[in-house]
């Protein structure tokens, strides 16, 4: 059990690493971030994420899209320091989730319930090297 453990710990630092290397994106989700968005979630964890550098039109961004038990966060950083803007909607507001693997990027869509005012309409990040992690 525990060669499993080492096993799986390794293979996570490889991961880490290659991520890193090669895609110039940050290897896990920024720990102020996190604290910012379970504190909008009222100490709800965030339990999955992933980052997109693509946005809808092909172009560089910067998005964090974090998932907890019972809610869906956007994240964009704002001009200044280390802020972020944050959206979130309740998971109830949201129809579907739906990720199509391409070559060199996944694409999240994330839709609401028709006629929902407070859910979000279609909302799209396209990352290339795209990666979740609790």
């Amino acid at each position: 059990m525990t060669t499993d453990l080492h096993n799986v710990q390794h293979l996570h630092n490889l991961d880490t690493e290659i991520v890193a290397r090669y895609t110039d994106q940050p290897p896990r989700l920024p720990a102020e971030l996190r604290r910012q968005i379970e504190a909008s979630w009222h100490g709800a964890p965030v339990q999955l994420y992933a980052f997109a550098d693509l946005d809808h039109a092909l172009r560089l961004t910067q998005v964090w899209v974090a998932l907890g038990p019972g809610q869906l966060s956007v994240a964009r950083p704002l001009e200044r320091g280390d802020q972020w803007e944050i959206e979130s909607v309740e998971s109830a507001h949201i129809q579907a989730v739906r990720e199509a693997p391409g070559l060199s990027a996944s694409t999240l869509t994330i839709l609401g319930r028709p006629g929902d005012p407070h859910s979000p309409c279609c909302a799209t990040a396209i990352a290339s090297g795209a990666r979740s992690r609790t």
